[in-house]
């Protein structure tokens, strides 16, 4: 619902010319930007010519623009997951001296990183919301710095969960799903593995160890880019620091250099010169390549970018986890499961109000 919601908002009704930290009496149309990200403007284009030749007017899209900040539907959903990651922890961490196996382990840290995902997701669009608002925004951040805390720290004991190495003879190795996750939340070196163990497994440890450490890394880099992505541009200190003061100084202060390296290879009177294709160009890609960079992290695109990729790895590693262990367990509906799907009904009517019809300020009509 997240993903939908969010990549509908942002190819529909995203507007790049306004400004995310505007008060919430001012009128959209009077708080515009002087300097519209052009990474947005280049990927929206397309969508916006579809959208003017729909609906005839550009004025659309600034209605479902303000129908989404409205709406309550995200609000619902960033917090019900805020809550729901938490509980999660403190339930695995609880049951681990009850016997939580190793696979359960794994399955209760990924359900977690899936609710933090969303909780993030979710603040792509509270931006402006939050900004009018800085008390919910703090403890909304607050929380979330505990799940992140959490998560990290329980993704360190699955270095060690290496299921296609097995055991040896002697019952040395890396652990099995079935065993207890208490007993391995140490992360385990080379040197703690049996050495007849290690000497009939062979080849096979490099590959299946640096396989599982890369997977837990990918994870931990996922969430860690999506909380100080989403810390840095909730704070509009932060946000204009980066973009006004280190984004245009640093653009700024390199074209004088440029020019004059431009001007030292004769640009203009040489263009086949060898100072041009060895020095100048490559310096000028590499001049592009980081205000790219810069104008692509603070754009609103590489927010949905980062959750499209988290959302693939976080399925694909959810379903590889389930499928170490198939168990009946899993297909079992208790008070937990008919629970949390009956909660979804929250931001699902929320979101179907969306589509009725209601009033707008006259600006936008």
């Amino acid at each position: 619902m997240v993903v939908v919601t969010i990549v509908f908002y942002y190819l529909l009704s995203y507007q790049p010319c306004l400004d995310p930290f505007r008060d919430g009496h001012i009128d959209p149309l009077l708080a515009l930007q002087p300097r519209p990200n052009p990474i947005d403007e280049l990927m929206l284009r397309g969508p916006r010519r579809l959208l003017t030749k729909i609906f005839g007017t550009n004025s659309s899209g600034l209605r479902i623009h303000a129908r989404f900040e409205d709406s309550l539907c995200v609000l619902a959903m960033s917090d019900i997951q805020i809550f729901t990651g938490i509980s999660i922890m403190i339930s695995g961490a609880a049951q681990l001296k009850c016997g939580i196996s190793c696979y359960q382990w794994l399955v209760v840290v990924y359900l977690a990183w899936f609710s933090s995902l969303t909780h993030l997701s979710c603040l792509t669009l509270l931006r402006n919301y939050l900004h009018n608002r800085p008390a919910e925004r703090t403890w909304r951040l607050v929380c979330m710095f505990v799940l992140v805390a959490l998560l990290f720290f329980a993704f360190l004991p699955t270095v060690n969960y290496r299921w296609q190495l097995g055991r040896s003879a002697e019952g040395a190795g890396p652990p099995t799903p079935e065993d207890y996750a208490i007993c391995y939340l140490k992360p385990m070196s080379r040197l703690d593995y049996d050495a007849h163990s290690m000497y009939w497994e062979g080849l096979n440890y490099h590959s299946h160890s640096e396989h599982t450490i890369v997977a837990t890394s990918i994870s931990i880099v996922l969430l860690f880019v999506g909380f100080v992505c989403r810390v840095f541009k909730l704070h509009q200190s932060f946000s204009k620091f980066l973009d006004h003061s280190i984004r245009r100084r640093i653009s700024r202060s390199l074209r004088i250099p440029l020019r004059v390296v431009c001007d030292w290879c004769d640009v203009q009177g040489s263009p086949r010169s060898l100072k041009r294709y060895l020095l100048y160009r490559p310096l000028l890609a590499l001049f592009l390549t980081a205000r790219v960079s810069a104008d692509t992290w603070n754009s609103m695109f590489f927010e949905v970018w980062w959750l499209m990729i988290s959302f693939i790895w976080g399925v694909e590693r959810l379903f590889n986890t389930t499928a170490i262990v198939p168990s009946k367990e899993d297909t079992k509906w208790t008070f937990g499961q008919v629970m949390s799907v009956a909660l979804l009904a929250i931001p699902l009517v929320t979101a179907i109000e969306l589509l009725y019809p209601g009033k707008f300020p006259t600006s936008l009509q």
